[in-house]
């Protein structure tokens, strides 16, 4: 009994950590978090989610934050997103993600991320 008690818990833990690392499990999920990261300034996180070399990764975070600065402190004026498609290519581990964006004006604006699956992951391709 304690054997199977013991093989149950190894098997629960193994399932935990697979779904935590998992992250970009699903398209929709990255461009979700892409977005909601830079709404919050967060924009080294943000380009974590981006098929970038880590060295683009830094340069483009430390611009991204410099334009924030000479902006008051907001790179963009996003009021909300609403994910409203998701379309994935399975031959070829692409997907693209349809996102309502409403800015601080109210305007509402459609646009759709292009995703590519690197080592089991998703991460956007070109965000701008």
């Amino acid at each position: 009994m304690k054997k199977i008690m013991t093989i149950t818990l190894v098997c629960a833990i193994a399932f935990v950590i697979a779904a935590c690392s998992s992250g970009g499990s699903e398209p929709k999920t990255v461009v979700e978090d892409y977005i909601t990261a830079l709404q919050k300034g967060n924009y080294k996180k943000a380009l974590e989610y981006c098929d970038y070399t880590q060295e683009e990764k830094e340069k483009l975070a430390a611009l991204l934050e410099e334009k924030a600065k000479q902006d008051d402190g907001q790179l963009t004026a996003l009021k909300s997103f609403k994910v409203v498609d998701q379309e994935i290519n399975e031959e070829d581990d692409t997907a693209v993600v349809t996102v309502n964006v409403t800015n601080d004006k109210d305007e509402t604006n459609e646009r759709k991320l292009s995703l590519v699956k690197r080592d089991g992951k998703w991460l956007l391709k070109d965000a701008k």
